[in-house]
């Protein structure tokens, strides 16, 4: 895959295949990202030349619509599925530039939020890792970076000690920097370093983050409900002013015709605000899907935790999304956490699966219980028990 980045927010490359024992075959191609990013085309089906090999002209970019959604990984996908009598499929991952999420800016003095990665090599000049940003070599020890929804990071290289900190103003903000620092340290030290997070998680931001969330599908909820009932109201009206209408001798034609367009004004209302809390739900889901990410990132990182217990919470936690109108994520998330928990602490072979969700389904949905489930969940998958 060749990148070449035309603008701070499009990137331009070309995915080249080459099969030289597969000359004149049919592939079909995928291309994926995770959100916000968007590639086009996201697919296609091509033949291969008499050489084995053939490419496709890509685009990534980030829509302004999605500005205000933050960007937790650069990585993209190419799936080669060879449609031969053979029948297999290749797939390769590559990470795109850092220019189409984040641009340099000031460097910020104090922060919410500092995490402190401890590595076992000592640390290298920042411009030396993220040479592919016009860097200020001037400040070797401090980068500051700036996502397109104006959040900002500030990374700080130890003069004295093998430590990076990173800060920043929420959660959200700081997962990709992590990732993407770490990921540079690996390229750098021909993978021989090790990075380690070894402090308390900072939590504190996520809890209002969890609250905010579940306020607002409540309002959802709500404003949806009213919008049912409008819709009910106006076509009620509606049906008796057309009554009224075929019935020339009807005199109360207008009033009924002032009380429809009143109707009618309550449904545009309610599609006004159901639109504004739909943007701003879908945002406050893709934030808090980020820093419940970046927590479980920096666990990752702590010394005891295990990658199976980190991807089985994660599973229980994502997709942050709305099914229903009905069913909040905290109520769905929180049964599989009850689920987890469960599992976890019953001795293998005393219960099925079956037996312990039937233990946990029938609990009513508590915030507070919800919180003290995540809090343990949290702390037995960091020490690895």
């Amino acid at each position: 895959m060749q990148t070449e980045n035309d603008a701070v927010d499009t990137v331009n490359g070309c995915v080249r295949i080459i099969l030289t024992k597969h000359p004149s075959t049919e592939l079909r191609l995928t291309i994926s990202c995770g959100h916000p990013i968007t590639v086009t085309p996201t697919g296609t089906c091509c033949l291969l030349d008499n050489k084995g090999e053939t490419s496709l002209a890509v685009q990534f970019y980030i829509p302004t619509r999605y500005w205000n959604h933050g960007v937790d990984s650069l990585v993209a996908d190419v799936t080669a599925v060879v449609l031969s009598s053979e029948g297999f499929s290749i797939r390769k991952s590559f990470v795109l530039p850092l220019a189409l999420a984040m641009s340099l800016t000031t460097p910020i003095r104090e922060a919410l939020i500092k995490i402190t990665l401890i590595t076992n090599q000592p640390t290298v000049d920042l411009p030396q890792l993220f040479q592919d940003l016009p860097v200020d070599g001037s400040s070797p020890n401090a980068l500051a970076l700036e996502h397109l929804n104006q959040s900002k990071i500030t990374i700080l290289a130890s003069k004295s000690a093998s430590k990076y900190r990173i800060q920043a103003d929420s959660l959200a903000a700081l997962v990709l920097p992590i990732c993407e620092l770490e990921r540079r340290l690996l390229i750098h030290s021909n993978n021989t370093v090790q990075v380690l997070f070894d402090g308390p998680l900072p939590v504190q931001e996520l809890w209002s983050q969890v609250e905010n969330h579940y306020e607002l599908h409540n309002k959802l909820k709500d404003t949806t409900d009213r919008l049912t009932q409008a819709v009910s109201q106006f076509e009620v009206f509606q049906m008796e002013f057309h009554n009224q209408v075929l019935n020339t001798g009807s005199s109360s034609v207008a009033d009924t015709f002032s009380v429809l367009q009143l109707a009618h004004d309550l449904v545009m209302d309610c599609i006004q605000q159901l639109e504004k809390l739909e943007e701003a739900f879908t945002a406050l889901s893709q934030n808090l899907q980020s820093s419940i990410h970046c927590i479980l990132t920096l666990i990752g990182k702590s010394t005891g935790s295990k990658a199976e217990s980190i991807g089985m919470l994660a599973k229980a936690l994502f997709p942050i999304k709305q099914s229903d109108n009905e069913q909040c994520w905290q109520e769905v998330a929180g049964l599989r956490l009850n689920f987890l928990m469960k599992r976890w602490s019953t001795p293998t072979g005393r219960q099925t699966d079956g037996e312990i969700f039937s233990a946990v389904a029938n609990k009513t949905f508590d915030m507070a219980n919800f919180r003290k489930s995540l809090v343990q969940a949290f702390d037995i998958v960091s020490k690895g028990q």
